[in-house]
């Protein structure tokens, strides 16, 4: 009795850590289904459609006379999107993407439930700080960079925060000569 009651609080408490993240992360996979679902039967707007224009380096490009299908998922500044179409014009990938509501609600929801399962009242923001406290209580500060990325789909931007490691420079010369072959 004392074993099922313990394996049943396990249960419940493991759920309260991270069992939501599973049950968001489980359904925006399902809204992404059903958004590709309404793509393939015809079922979406075109006047919805977000084009969005990716430069190409190709040596010999091609130009596509008319969009052709695509799949995938991009998101940018925080909105999910769903590519429809795509086409090649010269030296310009054309993407046209239909935004994935029900991902960008269910989204906006798990960080709303995030801030409050921990916690962090929305009415409240705090100012974001760099210097963060060690084990014993000293504080360091990493310096972070901000890099971007182009690869042939999207640009992409990304913070690291980890410190650079030093190069060293210069020639060093070694105290011997080096082994004869023989």
């Amino acid at each position: 009795m004392k074993r099922t009651i313990a394996i049943s609080l396990l249960v419940i408490h493991l759920f309260n850590m991270s069992g939501y993240a599973f049950v968001f992360r489980y359904l925006m996979f399902r809204s992404d289904q059903q958004q590709v679902q309404k793509i393939d039967a015809g079922k979406y707007d075109r006047n919805s459609l977000t084009i969005l224009k990716v430069p190409l380096l190709l040596p010999y490009g091609s130009n596509w006379q008319d969009f052709e299908r695509a799949e995938g998922f991009i998101e940018v500044d925080g909105v999910p999107y769903t590519y429809v179409e795509k086409k090649i014009s010269r030296d310009t990938l054309y993407l046209a993407c239909l935004p994935n509501e029900g991902k960008a609600k269910l989204k906006k929801t798990a960080v709303n439930f995030t801030k409050a399962a921990s916690g962090n009242a929305e009415n409240n923001p705090k100012e974001p700080t760099f210097a963060k406290k060690g084990i014993l209580g000293f504080e360091y500060n990493n310096p972070s960079t901000n890099d971007c990325f182009v690869s042939a789909h999207v640009a992409i931007a990304v913070t690291f925060s980890a410190p650079e490691p030093a190069i060293p420079s210069g020639y060093h010369a070694v105290p011997y000569s080096p082994p004869d072959v023989v």
